[in-house]
């Protein structure tokens, strides 16, 4: 038992000579503390990928990455796609469990039987059921007249009854099975897939027995008013996969020349009917979503046509009438935010801009880095979008529809796009995004932080030679409490020209220093306090979280640059597995918020000590850097965050520095406290060994006694 315990006293003193040793090594070492907050990163699988450098080295050197023809594709980069068949080919396993859904996706839709317009019940007002045919979702029957008719619009509100025409689901369950069985062939070669997927292309477009006819007069009928609008255009937008789908089938031996021209024929019939049909120019006469994917749907089918110059016309005319009037300069997309579901639409349209803006990159036409001179782009309207991810609530009408799906693929293209980490980080907490699973990591190049464009929005990164600039205090929360301002960003209010901002608030200036017209209430709940205390006489008490969601300053050191950790206490009352955010706002000159931020999640009581270096920071939209820090705050709110009432925190002694040394010396001190309490074990160890041995001897002395 002695020997036990003298083990423990041994391995304590070695566990502080390795913290020692670690408080030695350099610097940019994250630091213990830090390592235990849940923060937002990087989703593994759609980060850490392999890069064709850091694949298994094949004993023949680059050979096994053989160049792979691309595919002919439009609504996908044809180049990515070749190069992730590469990697699979070469044996590379960054890519499996994402291939692995697909496959496993594929092998279900071997067991769905080709679908067809003839199949439904109703025939449409031409008597010919190979005329596609659908009912517009939001129409229900008229509650006062006697047969219902006409029917009336309840925007958002999706009537059951459009079921009973299966057409639209049909198409839409054709398209997806299609590509997802060409795609899977196409990454693996398992021709099962490829012989399946032709199938369906053969029912739904050639077979003359179940073919579509190649238009959509009979699209969103309303009953009553119309037979088929132009908004039924916007049903065949899934074609698109159709396409891409024939250009990873293109060298199956099975797919024949015969087949390929009968798609390419009725496609042709399909776009002079979209340019010359009443129905085919109403929807192109669309100032929303619906004509934006209009052009989307003409430049695709242009493209796969032959008629590039055609398309490029397309593409190029959508900077005018598309981008310069559904964007606004500030990125929001007006005649979507109106809807009933005003957050769906938007992603909706953006959607469709990111898709005109792929097929521009097979044409030549830059839709990305378009810019209007007063600042409307594409890239303008994410940002606008992404605001109400990271940090801002939404203010516009939503339902449960959230697209988180489309959001997540929008994000991960973007940080390619644009070589901005931040997209992807933002990707990493979408819900319901699963990074192991993405199909679109098959369809886009690896995320490269190495090849991330030259911008000066990145933390600083240290330096081998450790920076030496002492301890800078930001606050102390003693008398320099009243630096703080809370205030309630439910209370946001926009002013328009000339207007007068409502008594008391303070202007976005001085909460973020970024001059968007905006205004907020000031809130009490932030104090200095006595009651919890870790440095000196006073902390910062932080209570109403609720309401006095936000405290700010901007009385603060503004250059960072020659510091790598930012550290402070903080003392939380419950682990309540609720969160706030650390946002560090630096503004460029264009009026949005940018800045860094880092998520603490409240998972433990008590005090706790923070030193968070610079580069664990998320980076939102474009900040100047490190050099440039306008103000500081924290948000019990925004970034997906739901306060509690019963929340209650305290900061002390933050200040930024350039070693971990209190860390190490708390470490150190745990330490010695661990290895006093093992010597007091000893202690007790050694008293009841000798207990036990006068025990002993007053036993030999009873036997003594009676042996006499």
């Amino acid at each position: 038992m002695i020997f036990s315990d003298r083990l423990v006293l041994f391995c304590g003193l070695l566990i502080v000579a390795t913290i020692c040793a670690a408080c030695a090594a350099s610097p940019t070492s994250v630091p213990p503390t830090a390592t235990l907050i849940v923060k937002p990163t990087l989703a593994p699988s759609a980060t850490v990928v392999t890069k064709p450098t850091d694949a298994p080295k094949p004993t023949t050197a680059p050979a096994t990455l053989a160049p792979i023809q691309p595919p002919r594709v439009f609504a996908s980069d044809p180049q990515a796609l070749a190069q992730t068949k590469a990697k699979i080919s070469a044996g590379d396993k960054a890519l499996a469990s994402n291939l692995d859904w697909l496959v496993f996706q594929a092998d279900k839709a071997l067991r769905f039987e080709p679908v067809s317009v003839v199949t439904k019940a109703i025939a449409p007002p031409s008597g010919d059921k190979h005329d596609y045919m659908s009912m517009a979702p939001y129409w229900w029957p008229n509650p006062n007249t006697p047969n219902g008719l006409p029917y009336v619009r309840k925007d958002g509100q999706t009537n059951p009854e459009i079921r009973t025409v299966p057409d639209k689901d049909n198409l839409n369950t054709m398209a997806s099975n299609v590509y997802t069985l060409a795609l899977a062939y196409y990454l693996t070669g398992n021709e099962e897939h490829a012989v399946h997927a032709i199938r369906f292309l053969r029912v739904w477009f050639i077979n003359a027995d179940t073919k579509m006819n190649p238009h959509i007069n009979f699209g969103q009928a309303v009953r009553g008013v119309t037979d088929g609008r132009g908004e039924g255009v916007l049903e065949s937008r899934a074609f698109a996969q159709v396409i891409d789908a024939t250009g990873l089938l293109a060298e199956y031996k099975n797919f024949s020349q015969a087949d390929q021209q009968a798609l390419t024929n009725w496609f042709s019939d399909y776009v002079a009917w979209m340019i010359t049909s009443p129905i085919g120019k109403e929807e192109r006469a669309a100032v929303n979503n619906h004509g934006t994917w209009y052009d989307a749907q003409l430049a695709n089918y242009l493209l796969f046509v032959g008629k590039t110059d055609d398309a490029k016309k397309v593409l190029e005319d959508a900077k005018r009438i598309r981008i310069d009037s559904q964007i606004e300069p500030d990125g929001k997309q007006p005649q979507e935010v109106t809807r009933a579901d005003g957050w769906h639409y938007t992603v909706f349209n953006l959607k469709a801009f990111f898709v005109l803006a792929t097929m521009g990159d097979q044409a030549g036409i830059d839709l990305w880095n378009y810019t209007t001179s007063d600042g409307r782009g594409i890239h303008k309207a994410l940002d606008y979008l992404t605001r109400f991810i990271t940090d801002e609530k939404w203010p516009h009408s939503t339902s449960s529809d959230m697209s988180w799906g489309d959001i997540y693929d929008i994000l991960r293209q973007a940080a390619i796009r644009y070589g901005a980490p931040n997209y992807q980080q933002i990707s990493a907490r979408i819900p319901t995004a699963d990074a192991a699973t993405a199909r679109i990591s098959l369809l886009l190049p690896a995320f490269d932080p190495a090849m991330v464009k030259a911008q000066p929005t990145a933390a600083p990164k240290p330096t081998a030679a450790p920076m030496t600039a002492a301890p800078l205090v930001i606050c102390n929360f003693e008398d320099d409490i009243s630096i703080w301002q809370g205030y309630d960003q439910g209370t946001e209010t926009t002013l328009k020209a000339n207007e007068t901002p409502p008594a008391g608030y303070i202007s976005d200036l001085q909460v973020f220093a970024a001059s968007l017209n905006r205004w907020y209430q000031p809130m009490p709940g932030f104090e200095a306090s006595a009651e919890q205390v870790k440095e000196g006489k006073r902390a910062g008490k932080w209570a109403n979280v609720v309401k006095n969601n936000r405290i700010v300053t901007d009385k603060i050191p503004h250059d960072w640059s020659a510091y790598q950790y930012l550290s402070f206490w903080m003392y939380s009352a419950e682990a309540n597995k609720t969160s706030v955010t650390l946002v560090a706002h630096s503004e460029t000159e264009v009026a949005q918020q940018n800045y860094f931020n880092y998520k603490i999640t409240l998972d433990w009581t008590g005090w706790k000590f923070f030193a968070i270096g610079l580069n664990q920071f998320t980076t939102t939209r474009a900040p100047v850097g490190w050099h440039k820090i306008d103000s500081l705050k924290f948000a019990s709110s925004g970034w997906s965050q739901t306060p509690y009432s019963t929340t209650l925190l305290y900061f002390d002694a933050m200040k930024l520095s350039n070693e971990q040394m209190t860390n190490c010396k708390l470490q150190i001190a745990n330490c010695e406290l661990r290895i006093a309490n093992c010597e007091l074990r000893i202690a007790n160890c050694e008293l009841r060994i000798a207990n036990c041995e006068g025990r002993k001897a007053d036993d030999e002395l009873q036997m003594t006694k009676w042996s006499g």
